[in-house]
């Protein structure tokens, strides 16, 4: 039965003319989407088999390699399609990756045949593998694509001198934007930055807005145009202050307040006058130094520009492999002062440690009558370690200030009547004074009422 049905095809191919309308005649919404394209065929452009003339047609030879083709710039959704020729014709569809569409499996198509398709068709072929065919007309139908994006219209956000932010009001799926009628590319946002332009220069930007069924809209020209650019900065960054040096071993550490300038770029370090550093924080190490010999040293800020500040005020720093550490047991305690090396200095005293930036400091929590073991290591790396017991007595009492009363009684018990009559001198100044005052003011609200009472 299938047999007979393939030679009734073929005698309906090889039979008359029959007109094809531009218009699905079924419902009457689709259309031929094929109509008065380009088709390809042996390398060939032809348009015979697209043209709506049947005295017009494209001869194809036997073999895979021959056939007529045709490829969508991007996938569409078939409804149906119409061949008109003679011979054993065939055709299969493909997606966009090159696979063939389930539904396109091959078949005989004849004149007037209409067979239902589907969606995502990115090409097709037509081909004869048995007899020379003959392809007088090929129409394919589909529903009417979806209306064309608005067109986008263009506004600038910001301009700079070598930079331009685009924006514009759309709402299409993908955009490709141009500046100087060269393409930047295919982009989701609504907004486009430009940056290595030239100052003072107007550039001709515009956008093509496409949306899903890859109909586009292409903007207007709009000229933009960039700034001058800013005078040259000639302006030096603030001298830094606070400049402190601290020797360590064969080295000076360096540390100043940051200048806050907006454009600052970092600082150098000058070394008895000659620039040896150049650093980006407020904070340097020279190593290199001779222990025991006085270095100066200055720092100066620059700028982004290349400006540079005057040189702050210098600080002599002298290196040295030593560091003196004095333990003043407090039973207690222990009193731990620090002369030469460089801080941070950490103190270590076996069951605990801390690190310290001043000279000083004051060990807690001892057992008295304890030996404890103390080590202090500068930031430069000098150690010094000594023992010491913590005795029994406090060799240390920091001074407190006595009350009044204490401090009348203390006068009282060492200068006897001459402190008694000292205290009453000053006793009775204190009240005499604080009788002037009330005398003096009761004279003047005296005064006030007499005034008023004439």
């Amino acid at each position: 039965m299938q047999r007979l049905i393939t030679i009734l095809i073929v005698l309906i191919v090889a039979s008359g003319v029959i007109f094809i309308d531009n218009v699905d005649a079924a419902d009457g919404t689709t259309f031929d989407i094929m109509h008065g394209k380009t088709l390809r065929y042996n390398n060939t452009d032809v348009t015979e088999a697209t043209d709506g003339d049947f005295s017009t047609g494209i001869d194809i030879k036997i073999g895979w390699p021959e056939g007529l083709t045709y490829v969508f710039d991007i996938p569409v959704d078939i409804d149906s399609y119409y061949l008109y020729g003679t011979g054993t014709l065939s055709i299969h569809f493909y997606d966009s990756s090159g696979e063939r569409l389930d539904f396109a499996t091959e078949a005989f198509s004849g004149n007037g045949l209409k067979l239902k398709m589907g969606k995502g068709v990115k090409s097709f072929k037509i081909y004869t593998y048995n007899s020379v065919g003959r392809v007088d007309e090929f129409k394919l139908f589909a529903y009417p694509p979806p209306p064309a994006p608005d067109q986008p219209i263009l506004s600038l956000v910001k301009a700079t001198f070598n930079t331009l932010d685009i924006t514009w009001s759309n709402t299409a799926t993908k955009y490709e934007v141009y500046i100087d009628g060269n393409s930047t590319g295919l982009q989701s946002a609504t907004t486009k930055h430009f940056d290595k332009l030239k100052d003072s220069t107007n550039y001709k930007i515009r956008v093509r807005a496409i949306n899903e069924a890859g109909m586009s809209t292409m903007s207007n020209d709009y000229i933009f145009r960039t700034l001058s650019p800013p005078p040259p900065d000639k302006t030096p960054p603030a001298v830094p202050i606070g400049l402190i040096g601290r020797g360590g071993n064969a080295q000076a550490l360096l540390t100043w307040t940051p200048v806050k300038d907006s454009d600052l770029a970092g600082y150098n370090v000058y070394q008895d006058g000659k620039k040896v550093e150049t650093v980006t924080t407020a904070a340097a190490t020279i190593r290199g130094l001779t222990n025991g010999q006085a270095y100066s040293f200055a720092v100066s800020a620059y700028d982004t520009s290349g400006n540079e500040s005057a040189k702050s005020i210098p600080v002599t720093v002298t290196p040295s492999d030593r560091i003196d550490v004095i333990l003043i047991p407090n039973a207690d305690s222990i009193i731990v002062q620090i002369t030469g090396g460089s801080a941070p200095y950490v103190i270590n005293w076996g069951s605990g440690d801390k690190t310290i930036n001043q000279s000083q400091y004051t060990i807690t929590g001892l057992q008295m009558d304890t030996t404890y073991t103390v080590t202090v290591t500068d930031a430069g790396g000098l150690t010094s370690t000594q023992t010491v017991n913590t005795g029994k007595d406090k060799a240390y009492v920091p001074p407190t200030m006595p009350s009044p009363q204490t401090l009348f009684q203390r006068i009282i018990d060492v200068f006897k009547t001459a402190g008694t009559i000292a205290i009453a001198i000053i006793g009775g100044a204190v009240g005499l004074g604080i009788m002037v005052v009330l005398a003096r003011w009761g004279w003047r609200l005296l005064k006030n009422w007499l005034s008023k009472s004439k």
